[in-house]
């Protein structure tokens, strides 16, 4: 099958969303599928390297900016009439690509859109047959069939965020002293924080923090404790071999409201509806989880089965999960192997993949 997915991210950037379409992308192509995918130009490395992914699938950038807005259209309208399914997050090629072209589309929802053009189209793609519409978590599939009574249960499917299989050997440890580790941007909500603060507490550990920009991690270090090893913004490769590396204990403090931009100078919340990839990737190498306890995680891990979960920003709760599993060896390694035998199931890319273009 031709598969072409169409979208907005530019290629290579740092952005979660580029690292997302990238993995499903080789996905797709791993499960025999002829796939092309369409981005934006972006600077630097070569794409494939840059996210750490096989280059088996064909990958075609344009300019961004309004300026050529007309030249991505008619190429997004070129590429779709040459391929059988049209895979999107990108509502403009996903109309494009159903109503004028008629094509089948699989169409992704990360967050409610409220721009009118967004509303507008998404209502029109819903009156539409032969259009799968995929959504990263329940509570975001929940909202939109509230709000959008054209939307039919059977034409959803919710399908998480996910992580490639590292192929690790699991095998029981403990330290007297665990390592904690934190992956993801400072962006407001996102609980850099509780990190932060709970090294303090603990200052005979050591905690790894990757990302943030230097302006950010300079601003941070002024109120942080000096067992905080800063190591910014790290391409998805070396990310993951420090955190195979270095992490016992990964931390996922997000807040209750997770703020994003989305658009030009506009922020959105998207705590209720985020499905963050680092929790999958903090799960496909086996680490003890401590996690904020909120229903959007919930729909993951469970408490004392996969993860701790403790109130996202009571800090006595995050010191007392973590002196948890510093005393309790049969604890810290009960969770960290259910996690990861969770993941093989349930949240590898090339499974994610597969449930996608089932029909």
């Amino acid at each position: 099958m031709k598969v072409l997915y169409i979208s907005a991210s530019v290629l290579p950037s740092p952005t979660a969303d580029s690292v997302h379409v990238m993995n499903m992308c080789a996905a797709l192509a791993k499960n025999g599928n002829e796939v092309t995918l369409f981005g934006i130009n972006g600077d630097g490395d070569e794409i494939f390297d840059y996210y750490s992914v096989p280059p088996v699938f064909q990958i075609k950038t344009i300019p961004g900016g309004k300026k050529n807005f007309i030249k991505r259209v008619t190429e997004i309208v070129q590429l779709a009439r040459k391929n059988d399914v049209i895979y999107t997050r990108y509502i403009i090629g996903a109309a494009l690509s159903r109503v004028v072209l008629g094509k089948k589309v699989i169409y992704e929802y990360h967050l409610v859109m409220d721009r009118f053009y967004n509303i507008v189209l998404e209502w029109i793609l819903s009156k539409c047959s032969n259009v799968r519409h995929v959504f990263i978590t329940q509570s975001l599939k929940d909202k939109y069939i509230e709000t959008n009574k054209n939307l039919k249960k059977s034409d959803c499917l919710v399908l998480s965020d996910c992580a490639n299989d590292p192929q690790i050997r699991m095998e029981e440890y403990h330290k007297e002293h665990l390592s904690c580790g934190y992956i993801g941007s400072f962006l407001p909500g996102k609980g850099i924080e509780v990190v932060v603060e709970l090294a303090k507490r603990f200052p005979n550990n050591e905690f790894h923090i990757i990302g943030g920009t230097n302006k950010q991690i300079q601003e941070l270090k002024k109120n942080a404790s000096t067992n905080i090893v800063w190591h910014g913004y790290k391409k998805q490769k070396d990310a993951m071999e420090l955190l195979h590396k270095k992490v016992d204990v990964a931390l996922l403090p997000n807040q209750s409201k997770v703020i994003v931009a989305s658009g030009t100078n506009k922020s959105v919340d998207i705590g209720n509806y985020t499905s963050p990839m680092k929790l999958f990737e903090y799960m496909s190498y086996g680490k003890a989880i401590i996690a904020s306890k909120l229903p959007v995680l919930e729909e993951i891990v469970m408490d004392q089965k996969n993860a701790l979960l403790v109130t996202c920003d009571d800090i006595d709760e995050w010191e007392n999960a973590l002196n948890r599993l510093q005393n309790d060896k049969v604890l810290f390694n009960k969770i960290r192997m259910n996690a990861h035998k969770e993941f093989i199931h349930n949240y590898t890319w090339d499974n994610r993949a597969q449930k996608a273009l089932e029909s």
